[in-house]
């Protein structure tokens, strides 16, 4: 789409002829591949359960590493995170915000199974991504591959969804993304471990009266 505007801007400015040819790159016919076949396939509406069983996902990104925290409809908390394996910068953080999320989904997949939920409730401090979930679409490639993994996932679930903001300040996956342990982790006895190559924080918190998952 970005490239698609490009030219049409340029049309609009005289930088180019509306007869000239114009060869559309490998990256963008892909692309174009991917939209073409997602649009030929069952679209599946899925309706709000009468009996909602919330599950609750926070993420968060940093130029440091991810984070994020899962709670289950029965007050089970899963923490997950890791260091980016190469250095990022600040212009880049509205995409990092997405493969947060999408790193999340995948981390808990497993997780999701056992938790009996039909109902996502995903929360994030980033209003680009809010708003690319919301409407289902964004002008930045960039964050449209980083979300793509996180709407696969969603798909497969098949739960509805919901996409809330929270202030930066106030995002309990911050200190994770950052990799800080943070107090509320102490407290409850979830420990950090580091690697950059796999979730540094893992650790399931068993509801009240059960014993934690082996």
């Amino acid at each position: 789409m970005k490239w698609f505007c490009r030219r049409v801007n340029a049309f609009n400015n005289g930088r180019e002829e509306y007869d000239e040819a114009r060869e559309v790159p490998a990256a963008v016919k892909a692309n174009l591949g991917h939209w073409i076949a997602a649009v030929g396939k069952p679209h599946i509406v899925a309706a709000f359960p009468e009996e909602e069983r919330v599950a609750t996902l926070i993420t968060d990104a940093s130029l440091h590493g991810w984070g994020a925290i899962l709670v289950s409809p029965r007050q089970q908390i899963f923490v997950a995170g890791a260091q980016w394996k190469e250095p990022k910068t600040a212009a880049q953080i509205n995409e990092l915000e997405g493969m947060a999320l999408s790193n999340a989904l995948g981390e808990f997949r497993v997780a999701f199974d056992g938790i009996d939920a039909n109902f996502l409730r995903v929360v994030v401090d980033n209003t680009s991504v809010q708003h690319a979930l919301r409407r289902t679409c964004t002008s930045s490639e960039a964050m449209a591959m980083a979300l793509q993994p996180a709407v696969d996932i969603v798909e497969n679930l098949q739960w509805p969804l919901t996409v809330e903001y929270v202030e930066s300040a106030r995002n309990p996956a911050d200190s994770i993304s950052r990799g800080a342990e943070p107090q509320w982790a102490q407290a409850l006895g979830v420990h950090a471990r580091r690697g950059d190559r796999r979730a540094d924080f893992c650790r399931v918190l068993p509801h009240r009266g059960e014993s934690t998952p082996q």
